[in-house]
């Protein structure tokens, strides 16, 4: 029996740096299925679209918005639904602006991402 196919997902992905990433793991064939998530879902499509005619149906854009925990949710729910309740290599590129208020802000991991914690990302890194 094969393993199931990878899933990656890139926050941030539909410009820049995350783009890149999105564009590396399409090239390098590593993931069966690259989730690009972005905050604005018209701009993903677009990228997703172009990246789709290059890459087959590999990409998908996602509405993701790091800093919203509601987002988060549906973002978590859809990869998990879309996925088999997996995901093997997550790039966490997107960025936070924090305004200058001197308030404390920290950030959890949604409970359904932490479910899906990349099974070889601790093997990868330790090559």
């Amino acid at each position: 029996m094969g393993e199931s196919p990878q899933v990656a997902l890139v926050t941030g992905g539909n410009r820049g740096i995350g783009l890149e990433a999105v564009r590396i793991l399409l090239v390098e064939k590593l993931p069966h299925k690259v989730f690009l998530g972005c905050r604005d879902l018209k701009a993903g499509q677009a990228q997703a679209k172009l990246l789709c005619e290059s890459f087959g149906d590999r990409v998908e854009a996602l509405e993701l918005d790091v800093a919203d925990s509601e987002s988060l949710r549906k973002a978590a729910e859809l990869v998990a639904e879309k996925s088999g309740g997996h995901l093997d290599i997550l790039v966490n590129n997107a960025g936070i602006l924090l305004e200058g208020d001197g308030k404390h802000f920290a950030m959890e991991l949604h409970p359904l991402f932490a479910q899906m914690t990349p099974r070889r990302l601790l093997a990868r890194l330790s090559r």
